[in-house]
């Protein structure tokens, strides 16, 4: 009976801990289009002209970041994206080696959780990469933010398969070295 008591208890400290935790995550979520991850939250839009793109990426440096095969993205203008809290516990980490145009990629990830919020590129300041994941209204993933294209096929691993419909390009579809942001209004 000891042993179950001991179980128990660990089981009500880990509930505790957990509610403590997820205490941030239960923040009424009724306003439309916003997204919150551990104690930070934003709002975003979920439609032009803030909205510019929703992709699937492949590239080498997506793949590191997230530690997966590929990440889904979604594209924002600066001017857009609301810090509403918590931006005081985000962490810029720059890097310039694994990016293909060579501008360097500022990463702004939660300083409490790790999570991965959003990129800036040197060669397009006034946006953000979002990761739809972050998003808590999953609904939006299947609508606004279902990914229209996806990236860097080349770099695709072979057991994953495109998705139905979504456009597939061999390199980046939306940025090129010298003309990052006119190429990406001309593609939307």
């Amino acid at each position: 009976m000891k042993g179950k008591q001991q179980q128990q208890h660990a089981i009500a400290e880990r509930s505790n801990w957990n509610s403590y935790i997820i205490s941030d995550f239960t923040i009424p979520l009724t306003i439309e289009r916003m997204f919150l991850t551990s104690t930070r939250l934003f709002k975003q839009p979920t439609e032009k002209p803030g909205l510019l793109a929703t992709f699937i990426c492949n590239c080498t440096d997506c793949r590191k970041i997230t530690g997966s095969m590929f990440a889904s993205n979604f594209l924002v203008r600066s001017s857009h994206l609301k810090h509403l809290r918590g931006q005081d516990r985000l962490t810029r980490y720059d890097q310039r080696h694994t990016i293909a145009s060579g501008h360097e990629m500022a990463i702004y990830f939660c300083s409490v959780c790790g999570t991965l919020m959003y990129r800036v590129g040197s060669g397009s300041p006034d946006l953000r990469a979002l990761r739809i994941g972050t998003v808590d209204d999953f609904a939006l993933h299947e609508g606004e933010l279902k990914p229209r294209v996806e990236q860097f096929v080349k770099d695709r691993v072979s057991w994953c398969k495109g998705g139905e419909g979504v456009k597939q390009v061999e390199g980046n579809y939306y940025f090129t070295a010298k003309e990052p942001h006119q190429k990406t209004e001309q593609k939307l």
